[in-house]
């Protein structure tokens, strides 16, 4: 609707076995047969456009503080100076950046900047999976973008810690009035503590099953 978002049907679907690996996607043919089927299931076979949204522990996100420069220029900026924010070979990753605040006052004003580093081949394993699959790729956002674009709406001058567990990780995002002041993608996730809890009750899979 114009500018606005609104989510109008969801679901979940199980993705084939070895299809996808930390985010990866390991089988291109397989997974896009899989999405389009999930798609007629759920139907929303119409869809055409897509935006991916990946979690893995491939991805590296940092926050880093920049020169108060115009928003046109933390890109150049960004780029310039990539290699020292990861400490690897960069020419393999694609960048990209969100600012989350301009800080005016006090002895060292700037620009606070999240910045966030993917392969290239776990995008274009994207991007050829949308093609496949015969949808048109508008953009690939990260786990950690989603959550910062939908925590900042909620009110709250105190900082606030939100948790959200996954099956193998753990994202922890700290906001305080609509700024987002740390994020931590752990490795740790909801299979650790179940098969924790299940080991020390003496309970073997089948009766986790």
């Amino acid at each position: 609707n114009k500018k606005n978002y609104s989510i109008s049907n969801s679901f979940l679907m199980q993705t084939p076995v070895g299809a996808v690996r930390d985010g990866q996607i390991i089988a291109i043919d397989v997974m896009s047969l899989a999405l389009r089927e999930a798609l007629v299931k759920n139907g929303v076979s119409g869809v055409k456009n897509v935006t991916f949204t990946l979690s893995s522990t491939k991805v590296a996100s940092r926050e880093v503080m920049l020169p108060p420069v115009k928003d046109n220029r933390i890109k150049d900026v960004v780029e310039t100076n990539k290699s020292d924010y990861f400490p690897v070979d960069m020419s393999g990753y694609c960048i990209a950046h969100t600012l989350l605040e301009r800080v005016e006052s006090g002895d060292h004003p700037g620009c606070r900047v999240q910045v966030t580093a993917a392969p290239r081949p776990l995008l274009e394993g994207y991007a050829a999976l949308a093609e496949a699959a015969g949808l048109l790729l508008d953009a690939i956002d990260y786990c950690g973008n989603s959550q910062y674009q939908v925590l900042q709406s909620l009110p709250g001058e105190d900082i606030v810690m939100y948790v959200d567990v996954n099956v193998s990780n753990t994202l922890v995002t700290f906001m305080q009035n609509g700024i987002m002041m740390m994020q931590r993608n752990i490795n740790f996730g909801g299979d650790e503590l179940v098969s924790t809890v299940m080991e020390a009750a003496g309970k073997d899979n089948d009766e986790f099953l």
